[in-house]
This record gives C-alpha cells, sequence and structure tokens, in this order.
C-alpha cells in the first residue's frame, strides 16, 4: 500500500501463510516486492479473523528474502497496523 497522511491505497494484493510464530510469512513475490505493477512502499498485514468476514488489517511487514525467478518471497511482521512493536 502506499500511505497517505489519513489513509493507506491499496496497490496490491495476495494471499500468504504464517509459516512461524515470530511472524514469518510465505508468500508471492510479485505482489510484496516493489516493482512497475506493485509500487507500495508499505506492507499490510490483514487477517481472517471470521470466515464469513473480510481479512482485517492489522500489522505491517517487511520482506525478508526474495526470489524473483522462482515468485516467493519471506515476509516478516514487524509492528501492530497503529506502528506499536
Amino acid at each position: 500500500v502506499q500511505e497517505t497522511p489519513d489513509d493507506f491505497i491499496i496497490t496490491c494484493v495476495g494471499s500468504g501463510t504464517i509459516i512461524s510464530r515470530d511472524g514469518l510469512i510465505l508468500t508471492n513475490a510479485h505482489n510484496s516486492a516493489l516493482s512497475d505493477d506493485c509500487d507500495g512502499e508499505t506492507l499490510i498485514i490483514a487477517l481472517s479473523i471470521r470466515p464469513d468476514e473480510p481479512p482485517v488489517p492489522l500489522y505491517r511487514a517487511e520482506v525478508t528474502e526474495v526470489d524473483s525467478g522462482l515468485d516467493v518471497a519471506l515476509l516478516r511482521i514487524t509492528r501492530s497496523l497503529d506502528g506499536r512493536l
């Protein structure tokens, strides 16, 4: 997403899987690494809390590893959405 003073502008959406308790997420590189198609500077992690409702944005993350050739990225949750560690 791109941050504005009052809100976020969604530039890319993807899915991923939490793979560890310390906040590692396995996802695709094409929706998490900076590119011409995906130019947001902030990664927001939304979780599905209830199956009958849309995912809830809860965390910020950063790219830990990326392999564009395999289209795989590893993200790490770094803080809550409001900036708390």
